[in-house]
C-alpha cells in the first residue's frame, strides 16, 4: 500500500487550511469576543455584589455595635425604682362615703356650670 500524495490530495489541504483560518476569524473570533465580554461583565456584577454585601455587613456591625453602646448606657444610668411603699399604720379610719359628695352637691354644681355656659354662649366672652 504505497500513498503518493498527489495535486488534489495537496489542493484539498490548502483549500481546507484557507477554509479552518476564515472560519476562524470570521466567525469563531467575535463569538470568543462575545463570549469574554460577557464573562467579564459577570465578574464585575460579582464584584459589585461582592463589595455591597460587605458594606451591608459592616453596617449591620457597626448599627449593632452603636446599639450595644446605647444598651450599656442604659443599664448602667438607669432609674432605681422602688416598687415598694412603706406601710404606715396612723391607727386612722377613712369612712369613704364620707370622701363621695352628696347628690345635691354634685346636681347644685352642675346647675351652676350649665347657667354659667348658656350666658358665655349667649353674650360672648364679656
Amino acid at each position: 500500500m504505497d500513498i503518493t500524495p498527489n495535486m488534489t490530495t495537496v489542493i484539498q489541504m490548502i483549500n481546507f487550511g484557507i477554509a479552518y483560518g476564515m472560519i476562524r476569524v470570521f466567525l469563531c473570533k467575535p463569538v470568543i469576543d462575545l463570549l469574554q465580554q460577557e464573562e467579564d461583565k459577570i465578574n464585575r456584577l460579582r464584584t459589585a455584589i461582592t463589595t455591597h454585601t460587605n458594606l451591608i455587613g459592616t453596617t449591620k456591625d457597626s448599627l449593632y455595635h452603636q446599639w450595644q453602646i446605647r444598651h450599656q448606657f442604659f443599664v448602667n444610668n438607669r432609674p432605681v425604682i422602688d416598687n415598694t411603699l412603706p406601710f404606715f399604720n396612723l391607727g386612722l379610719s377613712v369612712d369613704v362615703q364620707q370622701l363621695m359628695p352628696q347628690k345635691q352637691d354634685v346636681d347644685s354644681i352642675s346647675r351652676t356650670l350649665a347657667d354659667s355656659l348658656v350666658e358665655k354662649v349667649l353674650h360672648g366672652n364679656k
